[in-house]
């Protein structure tokens, strides 16, 4: 019996690391949470197939859901976009655990630039203007569609900016266009 009980305890500590590591199986009912995220800030491909017809574009911090990823470099995902759910493929290295808008940023000055808020129908109408680099931050104000910003400096998921009154603060780069 101690034998037994021996090799149910080895068992289950190898499951318990293994399954972790190994993701969702098919038919998993636990929906696994990713975030998109690029290097330059910008927004990702969401394709029909691999390398087929453009969806739509995600931005930088857009939360997914990961239906199946065959190591191909493609993942199967889904995302709510303008109120619907859109499945469809994303190139696998644009695709983390960690929410990229709540990472330390290093932001660099660049030579500025006006961009005009774009909220999807998802923010509600409005963005943030945060007072950090971080959706944890305290809100500024919001900021509406078509709103114009100058941009001061940039990290990979972030814009610092002020806006025409003069008030300076943060926004995710995922919710303006230049």
């Amino acid at each position: 019996m101690k034998k037994f009980t021996a090799i149910l305890a080895v068992l289950m500590l190898t499951l318990s690391v293994l399954v972790p590591l190994t993701g969702a199986c098919a038919g998993d009912d636990e929906a696994i949470q990713y975030y998109i995220v690029t290097e330059n800030g910008l927004t990702v491909n969401l394709r029909s197939r691999p390398e087929g017809s453009l969806i739509t574009r995600l931005g930088v911090g857009k939360p997914v859901t990961l239906i199946s990823d065959d190591g191909s470099g493609w993942t199967k995902i889904s995302a709510k976009v303008d109120g619907e759910i859109l499945k469809g493929y994303v190139m696998s290295e644009f695709l983390t655990d960690v929410d990229p808008t709540e990472l330390p940023q290093t932001f660099e000055d660049v030579r500025r630039f006006t961009v005009t808020v774009s909220p999807s129908k998802g923010e509600d109408g409005h963005i943030n203007l945060r007072s950090e680099p971080t959706v944890n931050s305290v809100c500024l104000r919001y900021l509406h569609k078509d709103d114009v910003l100058t941009v001061i400096a940039e990290s990979n998921a972030w814009y610092k900016v002020r806006t025409a009154l003069g008030t300076t603060g943060y926004v995710v780069k995922a919710f303006v266009t230049k």
